[in-house]
């Protein structure tokens, strides 16, 4: 007994050379110099789809040592940067105190700062004075009753 599938089969064996016909006429039509010259603009677009990935197989893959090597080294100046001890930041309070001779230096630069400069400003007015916040709820009072 014959199956279902064998059945459909020799129904439609005689449409076999049919659709063979079919099919080579319609490549042939897409095979066209024509066809091609507009697929000029979609073949762009598809190489940069997908070429990122042929862009990294063919950067990566000539030099697989020199790659490995390269990482390698990276990892190297990871380990040394992170093994290395850190040095705390020296604070004004550990300083010593200058000595009596960087003292006199000092004095002596101050001075001859103060002769190119000219007279010796007020230390006093050049600060800024601060004043007292005032609540800006007050603000808005006199603005509102003004």
């Amino acid at each position: 007994m014959k199956t279902p599938r064998e059945i459909l089969l020799a129904r439609h064996q005689a449409a076999m050379p049919k659709l063979d016909a079919i099919r080579r006429a319609a490549l042939g039509r897409l095979n066209n110099e024509a066809t091609k010259a507009q697929s000029g603009p979609a073949s762009f677009v598809a190489l940069f789809l997908g070429g990122s990935q042929k862009l990294w197989r063919e950067l990566l893959w000539p030099h697989p040592a020199a790659w490995a090597a390269l990482a390698g080294v990276w990892l190297v100046l990871l380990a040394v940067h992170f093994a290395a001890p850190e040095t705390p930041p020296r604070s004004v309070a550990s300083q010593s105190p200058p000595s009596p001779q960087i003292r006199e230096l000092l004095k002596q630069q101050e001075q001859l700062f103060a002769e190119l400069v000219g007279p010796k400003l007020n230390r006093e007015a050049d600060r800024p004075r601060t004043t007292a916040p005032q609540p800006r709820s007050s603000r808005r009072e006199e603005i509102l009753n003004a």
